[in-house]
């Protein structure tokens, strides 16, 4: 399992098909939690996350497709009231 500390993280993208609702929604509520600190978060479509994004964040059926698109080493993590998620730590 990749290991990445909190103050090393600049950039978290939240990566989808489409873009059309929960992942642009987790996109606001990661963006408020995060409000005053220096990490920028940011919305990509799967198959375009930027070389530059130190978490990716997606659904666990696209997992391979953002392992593809950002070479990263994944670790699985799982919410109560969402589909399973997929997070991409480079």
């Amino acid at each position: 399992m990749t290991e990445i500390q909190g103050s090393d993280i600049r950039k978290v993208v939240v990566a989808c098909e489409a873009g059309m609702g929960s992942s642009v929604l987790l996109v606001t509520q990661l963006r408020d939690r995060l409000k005053g600190t220096e990490v920028v978060v940011e919305h990509a479509p799967v198959s375009q996350i930027p070389a530059d994004a130190d978490v990716i964040v997606t659904h666990q059926g696209l997992e391979a497709t953002a392992n593809v698109t950002a070479a990263a080493s994944t670790t699985p993590s799982r919410t109560t009231n969402h589909p399973p998620l997929g997070v991409i730590a480079r």
